[in-house]
């Protein structure tokens, strides 16, 4: 899961964030939630993604619907998104019936096609090598088979006796008492998890401190530390004001 995080509502909340659309669709995907996920240029909406019970429900935009408008609006620049949570009264028909992790990928996969077409990048193609005769290859038939080459006679060797046994290795010495058991930690599925319910009821301080155990459990995760440095531009961790 590749792969992130999102901040989202609570029930009849709206917000605005640094997150981007596939954030969002992600964390309300996996936490099972209902929202509506606008994106406005200027002010002005330009479309819109519903999500119902972690199901992506439609997508929106001045040209159509379903997945094109989703891929559309993943990569549109200049535009700020609001997320409110949504009701069933308000659904609109819906467009998306995929997996929401398909409908990512599938969007990532046609905007790096439309982008490569538009700059004129063509696929490499590797014409394999002929391989190269060895001087000491087998004569060519005429048909270009092999002549036959009789075998050279194998020389018969008896093979060597076999090692002796080392001596019986001394039993190690008994321990008199058993070594303390390791200190239990919490793994990096665990806190991650504990960091993505805690985004879900935005609880922004429990969220920083749990990625942060799950980046101690596990150093270097893409997800978990762009999920960091998100918080700490709202204010969260050290040197914030929330934590």
């Amino acid at each position: 899961m590749t792969a992130v995080a999102s901040q989202l509502p609570p029930p009849g909340g709206d917000i605005e964030g640094p997150f981007q659309i596939a954030d969002y669709v992600q964390l309300a995907c996996m936490g099972r939630r209902s929202v509506q996920v606008v994106l406005r240029r200027r002010g002005r909406p330009v479309g819109r993604v519903q999500i119902f019970e972690g199901q992506l429900w439609s997508a929106r935009d001045h040209m159509g619907a379903g997945e094109p408008a989703f891929g559309r609006l993943m990569f549109l620049r200049n535009v700020s998104t609001a997320v409110s949570s949504l009701e069933e009264d308000d659904l609109e028909e819906r467009s998306l019936y995929a997996d929401w992790q398909h409908v990512l990928l599938e969007a990532a996969r046609r905007h790096d096609e439309a982008t490569a077409s538009a700059s004129g990048v063509r696929p490499r193609v590797t014409v394999p090598r002929p391989q190269a005769t060895s001087e000491r290859t087998a004569p060519r038939g005429v048909f270009g088979a092999p002549s036959a080459v009789p075998a050279p006679a194998l020389e018969l060797v008896a093979p060597p006796p076999p090692p002796a046994e080392p001596p019986p290795a001394e039993p190690p010495p008994a321990l008199s008492a058993r070594p303390p058991a390791p200190p239990v930690t919490q793994s990096f599925e665990e806190a991650y998890e504990a960091g993505v319910e805690a985004l879900l009821d935005r609880r922004f301080g429990d969220a920083h401190r749990a990625f942060s155990r799950a980046e101690r459990a596990r150093p270097g995760d893409r997800s978990v530390q762009a999920n960091l440095r998100r918080l700490s531009a709202m204010g969260y961790g050290e040197g914030g004001d929330g934590a």
